[in-house]
Order: structure tokens, then C-alpha cells, then sequence
């Protein structure tokens, strides 16, 4: 008995034409996906444009000095045109948060932070932090008591904008330092390590009695603290003098040992009205003068 195998050979001619057949579909298919993702686009874009989306009333909050009619014109602009088309800048949807902020920091110095708020499908608000300010530049120490305009500081010493016309001595004036009195907004007039040390005597002298208003400062290093002085002109006060080229945290306590050490206690007590100055640029000496 005999077993006859047979080996039949595979016939190939019809897979062949297949898989031809479906490499020619993916340039197809990819287009039906393109297109798909387009309409897909265009239609989001239209749907979140309508005008039930559109931005109709812009209110701001957190603000002190700032007012809405300076503020909103920019915001009005950025809300102009589109992102992308179909995409409107107007949509609550769409609105570009980022754009709107560099163009509110950019024209308003005061701004400290900005943040947003979407109060339904119409409002977009505003939130805007006011930078603290607390201190004013008013010039060269030649201006001292004139009439010009002052500008506001910030907590690292940076001017950041123009001053109230009307302040009187609710702010603590400086005098002096290098500032381009053209461009003064964005100057800094020290170091923040400076600006940190000065705010710190003015502290200390304001706790212990000494309530200064002003402060001049000069090229050389002299800095000097204007002693507010009841009945006389706000400039007019005595002058307690330092230099940040020394320790000025021992010189602080060598003027506080100095006030509540004879001569000068008595002294003080009994015609502060007539003081002059008093300097504690020196180590360990405090040097004084009455009229």
C-alpha cells in the first residue's frame, strides 16, 4: 500500500492585490480624518462665537486708585478680532486671560497681581491687587518742600506710578538718589537691601518718638531722616543723620542709649523744639546740637 503525498503550491496571486489595494485607501482614509478634525474645528469655533457666548459687560473689583474707565477700553481691545479664526477674542470661552494681562501690566504700574473671574455666559471680571504703597520719591534733596511731582514705591523701592497731588504727609518723602527724573516709572532708587535697611531705621525711630517724614539722600552716603516737629514746616524739623556704610543697627542703639543717657535726656526733654540735629554716623559716639 503506498502514500501518496501532494504538495500543492499557495496560490498568492489574489493577497497580493489586496494589500495593494489597502495601501492605496490610507491616503483616503487620512484626508476623511483631516477633513473630519477641520469641521470638527470650524464648528467648535462657530458653536463658541454665537452671540449668546459673547462678552457684554466688564466689571472690575479689588481695585482702590485704579477705575474701571481706564481700565476697560484695553480690555475692550484685546477683545477685538479673533484668537483663530473661527475663534472670536469676544467669546467667554475664548477670551485670552494672558494677552489682557501683559496689557494691563504693561499700562498700569500699580497692578500686583490680576486674576479673572467668568460670572455666567456675559460678565468677565476683573480682580485686580493694588501694589501697597507707602513711600513716595519726590525729587532731588534740592526740591525738598517744593511743589513737583512725586511718584510711588513699592515694597522693593521701585517707583511704579505718579503720586496723588494732594498727599500732604501721608506718605514718608524721599529725597535724592540716582533717578532719571524724565523716565522715573520702573526706577529703582536703591538696592532692596538698602531700601529694606533704611525702612527699618525709619521704624525704629518712629517707635521710639522720633517720627520721622522725610528722608534725604546724598552722594557720599549721608542719609538723613527729617524729624517731624509740631508747628513748624513739614521739612523744617531736626536731622538725625547715618550712613549705610556702617552698622547701622549700632547705630541705632547707640542713639536709643544716647536718648536715655544724661546730658542728653534732660536735654531733649526740656527744649526738643530746638534741636538741631542729631549724628550717629560715628562708632560708638552720638553728637548733637540745639539752637
Amino acid at each position: 500500500m503506498s502514500i501518496r503525498s501532494t504538495f500543492r503550491r499557495k496560490d498568492t496571486s489574489q493577497s497580493k492585490p489586496k494589500r495593494k489595494a489597502s495601501k492605496k485607501n490610507i491616503p483616503g482614509r487620512l484626508f476623511a480624518f483631516v477633513l473630519f478634525l477641520f469641521v470638527l474645528y470650524v464648528g467648535v469655533g462657530y458653536f463658541v462665537s454665537i452671540p449668546a457666548f459673547e462678552i457684554d459687560i466688564i466689571s472690575l473689583s479689588g481695585n482702590n486708585v485704579l477705575v474701571a474707565s481706564d481700565i476697560t477700553p484695553l480690555v475692550e481691545q484685546e477683545l477685538e478680532g479673533y484668537w483663530a479664526w473661527p475663534y472670536e477674542n469676544n467669546s467667554i470661552f475664548v477670551v485670552q486671560k494672558k494677552d489682557i494681562k501683559e496689557s494691563l501690566y504693561h499700562r498700569f504700574g500699580r497692578i500686583e497681581n490680576i486674576s479673572f473671574k467668568k460670572r455666567g455666559l456675559k460678565e468677565f471680571e476683573i480682580v485686580i491687587e493694588e501694589k501697597d504703597g507707602q513711600y513716595m520719591w519726590c525729587g532731588d534733596v534740592e526740591d525738598l518742600g517744593g511743589h513737583g511731582d512725586c511718584y510711588i514705591l513699592d515694597a522693593r523701592g521701585s517707583l511704579f506710578d505718579l503720586a496723588p497731588s494732594v498727599s500732604g504727609d501721608a506718605y514718608f518723602k524721599i529725597f535724592g538718589g540716582e533717578v532719571d527724573s524724565q523716565n522715573p516709572i520702573g526706577s529703582e532708587i536703591f538696592s532692596l537691601e538698602d531700601f529694606n535697611s533704611i525702612i527699618f531705621i525709619k521704624e525704629e525711630l518712629a517707635h521710639h518718638g522720633l517720627s520721622p517724614v522725610a528722608l534725604l539722600l546724598y552722594k557720599d552716603g549721608l542719609i538723613e531722616f527729617v524729624k517731624k516737629t509740631e508747628g513748624k514746616n513739614l521739612y523744617s524739623g531736626p536731622r538725625i543723620k547715618f550712613t549705610l556704610l556702617a552698622d547701622y543697627r549700632e547705630a541705632i542703639d547707640n542713639l536709643l542709649s544716647a536718648l536715655t543717657s544724661e546730658p542728653l535726656q534732660t536735654e531733649f526733654a526740656e527744649k526738643e523744639e530746638l534741636l538741631q540735629y542729631i549724628d550717629v554716623r560715628f562708632s560708638n559716639r552720638v553728637y548733637y546740637k540745639f539752637k
